[in-house]
């Protein structure tokens, strides 16, 4: 009597398709390389000059305007109370007017008068026609932004109105280019007031 023995299940075993390897023999990895943007480049020195009247023409005028009323005005007053002949009170009339000019030529001087800045390792050089004053940055401890420049403070913190009266303002350039560089300029001697930023 034969015994067929049972046969044995075969499995069939599907191979894994491995990747291709490249003609070189080696899979190719893309690595991204992030750039480091250079370092800015700040001058040893640097210059700028700041007129404010034809930078801000419309301010100017309204200016003007205002000036010429209160000079008119002042003028028809004296000319009003002061007794005498009229050559004699109109004369005072126009001393008046210019003793006015004067007072409000003092207020807005930084606006109708062309400013030459120059900053230095060392100091910080304001030049007007009439006067140039010179600071070092040791008495300042700190900086802020205004909307028409910056106020150089003696201060390490925020004094408000005292800063404007011990500190001294710069007026920056209009061109954003410029006016960026002066203020890398300016952080590389001073901090920025904690509560503000450049953006």
């Amino acid at each position: 009597m034969n015994v067929e023995s049972p046969k044995k299940k075969t499995t069939h075993t599907t191979a894994k398709k491995t990747p291709k390897a490249s003609s070189k023999g080696t899979t190719q990895v893309k690595k991204t390389v992030k750039k480091k943007s250079p370092a800015k480049k700040i001058p040893k020195e640097i210059r700028w000059r700041a007129f404010l009247a034809p930078e801000h023409p419309w301010k100017t005028v309204i200016i003007l305007i205002i000036l010429a009323g209160i000079i008119f005005t002042v003028g028809k007053y004296v000319y009003d109370i002061v007794p005498g002949e009229a050559p004699s009170r109109i004369l005072l009339a126009i001393l008046a007017g210019a003793l006015v000019f004067l007072l409000f030529f003092g207020s807005f001087n930084p606006h109708f008068v062309p400013i030459n800045y120059h900053l230095t390792q060392e100091e910080i050089v304001i030049k007007k026609f009439y006067h140039t004053d010179r600071r070092s940055w040791k008495m300042f401890r700190r900086f802020f932004i205004t909307r028409s420049g910056v106020v150089l403070s003696t201060f390490a913190i925020r004094k408000r109105f005292l800063d404007n009266f011990r500190g001294v303002q710069l007026f920056l350039p209009t061109d954003k280019g410029k006016r960026d560089k002066v203020l890398d300029f300016i952080e590389t001697k001073l901090p920025l007031d904690a509560g503000q930023s450049r953006e």
